[in-house]
């Protein structure tokens, strides 16, 4: 990256920019870094290439510091860095022009950024209300499977009453329980949730109580 090296004036630009910083102020580390960055310009072909870890040792702070730093100058539009396979990066202290349309490019690529979280966060929502559809209907399939056919009440209903007469009632007997109470005891056992026995003694207590 070969450009025209900044003179005094334009070096002393940039540390006021850093300073202001549009409100964003820097840590003491990035003006430090900058500060190096100005001093390692090649003054006839603008080039800049110090290692991150010359930095570190210049200032006397680590590698994961002087990295931050210039990510903060970056984002700050106060700098600019190419990768270079192999090599260190090279870096170029903007001018105030180019700041500006730096920040420009930044903020353009903050809104798209934006938009994408935004259209991320709607397809999750999508996503998580289709999955709770899907487990609510898979709820209702297992609820509709789980209630037991005609054919098994009716062997459940012999099933209680056959206990019934064993335990000292009478099929008559049942006319005076709560029809909904008699249609759960009989379905709890053609569902293997009561056994017989269990249901006709529930009833009998039942018919017990209203005898009182």
């Amino acid at each position: 990256m070969t450009r025209k090296p900044l003179n005094l004036v334009e070096k002393w630009s940039a540390l006021e920019r850093a300073l202001s910083c549009n409100g964003r102020r820097l840590n003491a580390a990035a003006h430090l870094v900058l500060f190096r960055l100005l001093d390692h310009q090649n003054t006839k072909t603008g080039q800049c290439n110090p290692s991150v870890a010359r930095m570190a040792r210049d200032i006397g702070v680590s590698r994961r510091t002087v990295n931050y730093a210039l990510t903060q100058l970056e984002e700050r539009g106060l700098i600019r860095r190419v990768g270079r396979a192999g090599q260190s990066n090279q870096y170029a202290v903007l001018r105030a022009s180019e700041t500006e349309l730096a920040m420009r490019h930044i903020a353009g690529r903050s809104a798209n950024r934006s938009a994408e979280e935004l259209q991320r966060l709607a397809a999750k929502k999508e996503k998580e209300k289709l999955k709770e559809k899907g487990q609510a209907a898979k709820t209702n399939e297992r609820h509709v499977h789980s209630v037991p056919s005609s054919t098994e009440q009716q062997i459940a209903e012999k099933e209680v009453v056959a206990a019934i007469e064993q335990m000292g009632g009478n099929y008559e007997d049942l006319i005076s329980v709560p029809t909904c109470t008699l249609i759960d005891l009989i379905q709890s056992v053609a569902q293997g949730q009561l056994s017989s026995k269990e249901a006709a003694a529930e009833i009998l207590e039942i018919l017990r109580k209203r005898q009182k």
